[in-house]
């Protein structure tokens, strides 16, 4: 009987070193757990922060764009403008030309109305 209650504490002692062991791995697997959800949590946090760079990124980047876009419109009506006022000017260019010819022929007329009186006025002997 003596013999029957050691081996049923010798059996009790080795699943209490088992239990044990058990109980240490666990905890061991807990522990490693929880460094590996803690590395989880930073890469997490860094996805996080780099999400929110990039998404002001991207913001500034519309906002530039659409600075730009204005300025390119700008631009445009400037190039219009500058274009218009080419062709005022190219038609005031004409409108001067034309008024240069006609003061050139009139210019003629004349000088050959003085030559033509010069002539009448020789003719006549006073």
């Amino acid at each position: 009987m003596i013999n029957d209650i050691q081996k049923d504490v010798d059996s009790a002692v080795d699943k209490m070193d088992k239990t044990e062991e058990a109980v240490n791995e666990g905890v061991e697997t807990i522990e490693r757990s929880g460094e590996i959800f803690s590395k989880i949590n930073d890469t997490s946090q860094k996805s996080n922060n780099a999400i929110e760079t990039l998404h002001n990124s991207i913001e500034k980047m519309n906002k530039n764009s659409r600075q730009v876009e204005k300025a390119v419109e700008q631009i445009e009506e400037v190039s219009k403008n500058a274009a218009s006022n080419a062709q005022e000017v190219a038609a005031s260019s004409e409108e001067q030309i034309a008024s240069t010819e006609e003061i050139v022929n009139a210019a003629k007329e004349l000088a050959e109305m003085a030559d033509s009186l010069s002539e009448n006025v020789n003719n006549f002997d006073l």
